[in-house]
């Protein structure tokens, strides 16, 4: 049976309209910061931060264990560490990864030694200063507030100025600021647009809010990808009489160019690393990626 005239011109404005849009594919759209994701984002300390004041419990006498916006908190001290109500706090919460397996060699170390990743969970202001404790309302939560979290005096953050100037996915290195994601927030391994992640470059290297990184990938860490069958170690150069893949040699590996495939803003930083948002990615990123400053 010949195919009718209708559907060879479906098939015809298919390969065309396929065509086209591999030719011209859709541009890059980014995301800007919001005012959660800037105070909600974590940051990791080079130092323990103080631990004194924290949150005891809360309203219904102790009956509800988890607070968020609007609750009412009780902190651990009172008149002689907090002066006057009306003082404004950031609640913490040190954060370590449950997970034991890394997802690049050296993970855990360069976490370790970065210092501790602390989770921002919530933001209050006291009302009533006690003898030996202070009550405080919940103004703003990133997530469920509990007995434990730390709190420290609240600082305005600066607003990062960001903004877009282009996409180029093959751009020459720029030598500036060069660093590696080491994990992203809640210790996610695999991030894409508007997700948090840590860098491994500070203060101590220039960095500084509102800078924008790009993403790249080389072909050595793409090659070692989770996701693809080149983590077996085990690559078939054929199946059947079609060419699947091409046995590079190191030289060749090194050439090859390498693979933008996002840019971040710094939101946060501090001595040893950043705290950084991803506004734009045009496919996976992954905890090992390589960044520099745009």
């Amino acid at each position: 049976m010949k195919p009718t005239s209708a559907f060879l011109c479906l098939l015809v404005l298919a390969l065309a309209s396929g065509s086209a849009f591999a030719q011209n594919p859709a541009p890059p759209v980014w995301h800007q910061p919001t005012y959660s994701d800037i105070y909600c984002a974590g940051f990791i300390a080079d130092k323990p931060l103080e631990s004194g004041l924290f949150v005891v419990t809360g309203e219904e006498g102790g009956l509800k264990q988890l607070y968020s916006a609007g609750d009412t908190i009780f902190l651990s001290r009172g008149a002689g560490n907090i002066v006057n109500p009306g003082g404004e706090y950031m609640l913490l919460r040190a954060s370590t990864d449950p997970e034991r397996q890394e997802y690049f060699k050296g993970q855990r170390e360069m976490l370790r030694t970065l210092g501790t990743l602390y989770k921002e969970v919530g933001r209050v202001k006291v009302h009533i200063v006690h003898e030996k404790t202070a009550t405080a309302n919940v103004m703003n939560s990133c997530g469920e507030i509990q007995a434990g979290d730390i709190a420290i005096p609240f600082n305005q953050k600066p607003v990062p100025k960001f903004q877009s100037t282009g996409f180029d996915r093959f751009a020459p290195p720029s030598g500036k600021n060069e660093g590696m994601i080491v994990t992203g927030r809640e210790f996610l391994n695999t991030l894409g647009t508007g997700d948090k992640v840590y860098l491994n470059i500070g203060t101590g290297k220039g960095v500084e809010v509102g800078q924008t990184y790009r993403v790249y990938r080389t072909f050595l860490p793409a090659v070692k990808d989770p996701s693809r069958m080149y983590a077996s170690g085990y690559v078939p150069e054929y199946m059947g009489t079609e060419r699947l893949n091409y046995k590079l040699t190191d030289l060749q590996k090194r050439a090859l160019p390498r693979d933008v495939i996002g840019e971040i803003v710094i939101l946060w930083v501090e001595g040893k690393s950043a705290t950084g948002y991803i506004t734009m990615a045009t496919t996976e990123i992954y905890s090992g990626d390589q960044v520099e400053m745009k």
